[in-house]
Parts: structure tokens; sequence; C-alpha cells
């Protein structure tokens, strides 16, 4: 008896992909399953309004000084030191041009500049810190003046922008913030809180005090003020403590256990919400629930080990180490970098996600007068004499960063079918690579901005993905995809 088979034919179906909101950037696993509209790797670039965007740069600190002028923040290069952090103090008490900004050098020198007018770092006289190690500075208006606090390895000083005072007997705080009319800062593992309207005053007999935590809380690393209310931050668990009212009526509350590791400088009060970073992720925190978010984008950073953040206008700042795929990108191949290669930031109220990569920061210092609103740059390489400045034009001091924006390996929902790529349409206003692989092998097109005409390929494979890449601007409102559906030879 013989065998028969009946080779059916497989269908071919034509399918079109219209990709004109490209949503996230999911950088955990480049599965089959992804969406095809989130992409998988990147760099340099923002997703805003659906919209791959050129994202930010740093270049020098030039800003404008509101009377048709330029100036640019100075250099500690004179002064052999290179700057650990920056703070801004206004002492308006002593009239126009009072705007000043205070400098930390890594040999534990403080400096001082007019924000507006003075052209070079002055030394803050009798005021030295150990080497290498930071400082915090607060703003408080004491007997009517405006004075900077400043909290350093030494102790304590204050400065009215003419005198500076050393504090006697202060403790040496390594975090400190003000609420209502104490200041509290925190040394060794005690929460001091000073004497109602006194900041220089921590002692019992004067009206301050201080806490000790005796439970498995561990380390307090860090105390930030959101409303009304402190929060603590200690290796493992966050505390909220209650000040109203006197000493005797504080209110100490444990509120959630932290399982990974804190990194206390990337904590930030955005609003009526905190964000941080435990180990290499990012979280969120109320006063009520801990969130995990950006955990797509949060999956190409390498390290969080010296990452630092910052919050201005509603956008939250992460320098980390990115991910690499053994390419240099700016300072990565000039300079190099010592700590952190790149910047992870989002816009709180748009959604808007951006990743800058060739950078190497180390501290944000944001301003906001009435005439200056800039975030400057404390750098970790060789820039480090002086302050850089965050700019919107995807540049690194005039020099063009590349961007990157890779797609998901993607089915396209669909395990039965080979997919034969027959065209592609791109939407970009300037001049783009095109990258597509498919079935093992890759191929590369150039696409011409604004010309938006049929790319044919003819590539075939069950999974695909394409990737955009720009040595200046980018501006892709979207991609379009044609395939052949082939299905599966049956019989």
């Amino acid at each position: 008896m013989s065998n028969f088979r009946y080779d059916r034919t497989p269908s071919i179906e034509r399918v079109k992909y219209d990709l004109s909101n490209f949503v996230s950037i999911d950088g955990r696993v480049a599965q089959s399953s992804l969406n095809i509209k989130n992409g998988s790797y990147g760099y340099n670039i923002q997703l805003k309004g659906g919209i791959i965007q050129t994202g930010i740069g740093a270049n020098e600190p030039r800003y404008h000084t509101g009377n048709g002028e330029f100036r640019v923040l100075p250099s500690l290069l004179p002064e052999g030191e290179n700057i650990v952090r920056l703070h801004y103090y206004r002492a308006s008490h002593l009239g126009g041009g009072s705007d000043r900004v205070v400098a930390l050098g890594s040999e534990g020198g403080f400096y001082v500049c007019s924000l507006l007018t003075q052209d070079a770092f002055t030394p803050l006289s009798d005021l030295k810190g150990e080497s290498g190690k930071d400082a915090i500075m607060i703003n408080y208006y004491l007997d009517g003046v405006d004075t900077l606090l400043i909290f350093y390895s030494g102790g304590m000083a204050t400065y009215d922008g003419d005198t500076l005072t050393k504090v006697e007997s202060s403790p040496i705080m390594h975090s400190a913030t003000m609420l209502y009319d104490r200041v509290f800062g925190v040394s060794d593992d005690k929460l001091y809180f000073s004497a109602p309207l006194n900041p220089t005053d921590f002692s019992v007999e004067g009206g301050g005090g201080y806490l000790s935590f005796m439970d498995e809380g561990g380390a307090l690393k860090k105390i930030v003020t959101l409303g009304s209310e402190l929060y603590l931050f200690r290796e493992h668990s966050i505390y909220r403590l209650s000040v109203l009212g006197k000493p005797t009526d504080y209110h100490l509350e444990r509120l959630v256990s932290l399982n990974y590791t804190l990194i206390p400088k990337t904590i930030q009060v955005a609003g009526d919400t905190i964000y941080f970073v435990m180990s290499n992720k990012l979280y969120s925190f109320d006063g009520i629930t801990l969130r995990e978010v950006l955990s797509g984008v949060m999956a190409l950073v390498e390290s969080t080990t010296h990452s630092v953040a910052t919050y201005f206008d509603d956008i939250y700042y992460l320098s980390c180490a990115l991910k690499t795929e053994g390419e240099k990108v700016g300072d990565e191949a000039d300079l190099t970098v010592r700590y952190n290669n790149g910047v992870i930031y989002f816009d709180t109220l748009t959604g808007t996600i951006g990743i800058m990569r060739g950078v190497d920061i180390v501290g944000f210092f944001p301003v906001l007068t009435s005439v200056v609103k800039e975030i400057f740059l404390i750098y970790g390489n060789a820039r480090s004499h002086r302050a850089g400045m965050l700019t919107d034009d995807g540049k690194i001091y005039g020099t063009s960063l590349k961007k990157l924006y890779r797609s998901s390996t993607s089915n396209l929902g669909d395990l039965m079918t080979l997919k034969n790529l027959r065209r592609m349409y791109v939407d970009s206003d300037y001049d783009l690579t095109l990258k597509v692989k498919q079935g093992g092998e890759e191929h590369q097109v150039k696409v011409v901005g604004k010309d938006n005409k049929a790319l044919p390929f003819r590539s075939i494979g069950h999974d695909f993905c394409y990737e955009l890449s720009a040595d200046e601007d980018i501006f892709v409102k979207g991609v379009t995809l044609i395939f052949d559906k082939v299905r599966r030879y049956t019989a």
C-alpha cells in the first residue's frame, strides 16, 4: 500500500505595523514577547510625547545674568583644588549682587564668589576641612540676617556674607535639614536637633537635644523634610518623626523595612514623594507605600555605588554607571570616567524618560533665582576643577554625542509565522542610520531626514529588531514596518 502526502501551500499575509508612539525602554530582557514599541537599549536620547528626541548634554557653566550679559562660573584650578560641593547662598541683607556661590574644594578649603559679577573664587579664611571630606550647607534666616550654616569635618561655622564664625562644641554632622525653626542633623547614629530659633545650639540646656536608636534598623544615613514631618533613612528601615510641639511630644514611627543597599546621595524629595535608589533599583515613597519605579530603564544600570541625584523643575536626575557594549561615548573615549558615565532622568509629571551617556557626574548643583535657572554639574574626572552645566542640545562641550535607540527583539506576537520584511518607513527630521537584525543577519541603510521614502528590505526570520543611530540630532516621530507573514509549511 503506497504512502501519499498532500502538501498545503503556506499562506502569505501582508501586514503593517505603525510604531507612531515610542513608549519606553526596557532593558531587563530583550524577549520576543516584548512590544516592538519598547526599546531595549539606548543612550543620549529622550522619549518625549512618544517621539525619540535629542536628549540633554553638558557644557561649560556659562549662563545669562539677566542684564544682557553672560558669565562663566569660575574654576578652583588657581587654588589647586577640585570641586567637591557647590551651594547657592543669598545674603539679601547686603543689597544688590548678594547672590553667591560657596564651593568646597577637594583639599578641604571653602571659597566664595558672586553668582552674577565676580570672576574668581576667594577663600573663606580660617575655614578648612579634611581632604576629601564632604560638607552640608543650609540657608537659615537668623536674627534678621540671611545666614549660611556650614557643617563640615571640623564641626560647624556660620557665614553672613562678611564674617565667618566657628561654632564651638557642635556635633560633626553628615546629614542635616531644617524643619520649622530647628535644624536637625545626624552625627554618628544620633539625631540631633537644635534649640528653637538658634541653629548653633544643640545642647539640652539650651533647648536642643538628640535621639538615639537602639533597635536593628541600622546606621542612620540621611534625613529629609517632607511636608511637616522628618523622614529618617537608616540602613534597613525608614522612620517618620513628627516634631510638632515640644521635644517631649515628638513621635517616632517605623514605616518600612529595606532589603537592599541604600544609596543616600540619591534621596530626593519631589513634591509629596521621595525618590531614592537601593542597590540598582529606583523607588518612590509617599510616606505610606514603597514602590519600585522605572524597573525597565534601571536595568540598563551597571552600578549605583557612586550615584548622586537631584530633583529640579519636576525632573529627577540620577547619575550612575551605565552598562556598555564596548563602545566609548563622550568622555569615555577622551578623558575617561572614574565613577559614573551617564544620567537617567524622568519627568514626574509628563513621564518623559531620558538617558545621557558620556559624562562623569558626581554632583548636581541646581540654582533657581529671578535670573538664573540652571543645573550645574560637578565632575569626577579631569574636568573636576570647574563645574559644568546641563544643556538640552545633546552635546558635550560643543561636540555631538552619539545617539542610539534599539527596539526590543520581538516575534510581533506571532510564533507561527516567518516574517519577511519588505519595506520600512522612518519619519525622521534628521539623517540617521537604520540597522535591521533578522534571521541571524544585519542590514544597514542610511535614512535621509524628512525624506520619508520607502526603504526596501529582503530579510526574513521569526524575530525582528531594528536600531536607529545618529551622530548629530535625532527626532523620530514614527516607524512603519511592512511584512509578508509566511505560515509554516504544513502537511
